[in-house]
């Protein structure tokens, strides 16, 4: 979905349910992605091949560096909403932590 969203014309969202959360975890990678742009070790030696070649005419127009140009990219076009129930004390430990 994050090549996608940063390669393709159209903005993506990603719904994510508290019922999706296979674990805590998981939160941990969301956040990281919000905050910084990118999950670190997601991207293999491949699919960074892959986004070299989808995307370093544009990154050259713009004069950027290609991963960071794709980064750039996928923050502007990627949603991610979180439907978290606040019943109980469950999203008050995680807003917590």
């Amino acid at each position: 979905m994050m090549f996608l969203a940063s390669t393709g014309k159209r903005q993506v969202m990603f719904l994510l349910k508290e019922q999706d959360l296979a674990s805590e975890s998981f939160l941990d990678d969301i956040n990281n992605l919000i905050n910084n742009g990118e999950i670190s070790g997601l991207i293999g030696r491949e699919q960074q091949d892959r986004i070299n070649v989808a995307m370093q005419d544009e990154a050259r127009i713009q004069k950027v560096e290609t991963l960071a140009y794709f980064n750039q990219r996928m923050r502007n076009r990627f949603h991610i909403v979180l439907c978290l129930s606040p019943v109980g004390d469950q999203l008050r430990q995680r807003f917590r932590k």
